[in-house]
């Protein structure tokens, strides 16, 4: 687990897990707050069990700015990250353990459909035929 203290060593981090081809989880918190407090040890339970998935934890009130921008507005908040970019997002108590650990093992296994970019794929075709059924499917009259 890493104590994030800054954008840049966020940014930085968060690249790094990128590059090792890590999911990224990252649990905002305060240390006044109850909830987070007795997360902690089931947070650091899920860091044990999970070696392949890199945990950050971010204190709300010494980097309001940084949370704010990143839209986290109620504690404890969890985000996950995958190649730079946000995957999965919501807050969660101690009663809604299982969620955070279903949310682990969800993102860990939709990753190739979620973050990889088609153009970088080499398994998707380099041209998509859309069939004359669905041709005007979605689009106004």
């Amino acid at each position: 687990m890493h104590e994030i203290t800054s954008s840049d060593q966020f940014y930085d981090v968060l690249s790094a897990a990128a590059r090792q081809d890590k999911l990224v989880l990252v649990d905002f918190y305060s240390a006044g707050c109850r909830s987070c407090k007795a997360l902690h040890p089931k947070i650091c339970q899920i860091a044990a069990d999970n070696p392949n998935v890199e945990v950050l934890t971010v204190n709300f009130y010494d980097n309001l700015d940084f949370c704010r921008s990143l839209n986290v507005n109620v504690l404890p908040f969890f985000h996950f990250y995958r190649n730079n970019v946000k995957i999965d997002g919501f807050s969660c108590s101690l009663s809604k353990i299982d969620k955070l650990r279903a949310a682990v093992a969800r993102n860990q296994q939709d990753f190739p459909l979620q973050a990889l970019s088609i153009s970088s794929n080499t398994d998707f075709p380099k041209e998509i035929t859309i069939s004359p059924a669905l041709a005007g499917v979605g689009t106004p009259a």
